[in-house]
């Protein structure tokens, strides 16, 4: 029988040691996953939590050093405290995309101490610039991004991960939680060829039959070809959710 113990040495091999980001980054320079015993100490908790409600990791920790982690299917607000327990049991140290409004209160330092990147969509270069230029500064960084854009159920999912990937140069690692199954981890990492329609196959045939926390307000995996221009538009217009 697996204990606690067993898991927390099986995934020490091949631990992620970030790289320290770029000073033009300055809300980059030190998380939660860089905090030694608060990182041990919380990696512990998720591994326990995981056991206790009955939920097994899937697939294996991705390899490449940068990608854009997608995080689906997302309908509920459970769904951020999983992902994180998922990337602390896996040692993924990952950022996440949020509206910049929620960084200017006075919970902003926890929030970016969790990974928080703010999304400033009142610049010029746009939310796939902004976050391409990222990964062009960074050696090794994930960047989640929740391409249905909102919990509840819409006609299909936002394509600004697609851009975001294809302008940074960087594969799409599809993160899943299967709450049907009590399944959740990280799939295949895809290299988008920028036939978007084409991409999309191998993506919606994952996400398929992943079920999620509110079935009905599952957004299924399909999205409208358009242009990074397009996408920051539609993201400026309905802005990303917070995760939390």
């Amino acid at each position: 029988m697996t204990t606690v113990r067993d898991e927390i040495e099986e995934t020490t091999d091949g631990e992620d040691t970030p790289t320290p980001p770029s000073p033009r980054m300055p809300f980059m320079k030190y998380t939660i996953f860089d905090a030694p015993v608060l990182n041990v100490v919380t990696r512990f908790l998720s591994l326990i939590l995981l056991r206790l409600i009955g939920w097994r990791q899937g697939g294996e920790r991705p390899t490449p050093p940068r990608y854009v982690l997608i995080a689906a299917p997302h309908t509920s607000n459970w769904d951020f405290l999983l992902l994180m327990a998922f990337a602390f049991r896996c040692r993924v140290r990952l950022y996440w995309m949020g509206k910049d409004a929620i960084f200017k209160g006075w919970y902003s330092p926890f929030v970016k101490f969790v990974g928080g990147i703010p999304i400033d969509r009142k610049k010029q270069t746009g939310m796939v610039a902004q976050t391409a230029e990222l990964f062009a500064h960074s050696e090794r960084l994930v960047v989640t991004v929740p391409a249905e854009g909102t919990r509840s159920r819409s006609e299909g999912w936002k394509s600004g991960f697609y851009h975001i990937a294809m302008t940074a140069n960087v594969p799409v690692v599809l993160g899943f939680l299967d709450y049907a199954k009590k399944v959740g981890g990280f799939g295949p990492a895809v290299t988008l060829t920028g036939d978007m329609q084409a991409d999309m196959v191998a993506i919606t045939d994952f996400y398929r039959d992943i079920g999620a926390r509110y079935p009905e307000k599952k957004t299924e995996p399909r999205i409208l070809p358009t242009t990074p221009a397009e996408s920051d538009r539609s993201a400026a217009k309905d802005p990303i959710e917070d995760t939390t």
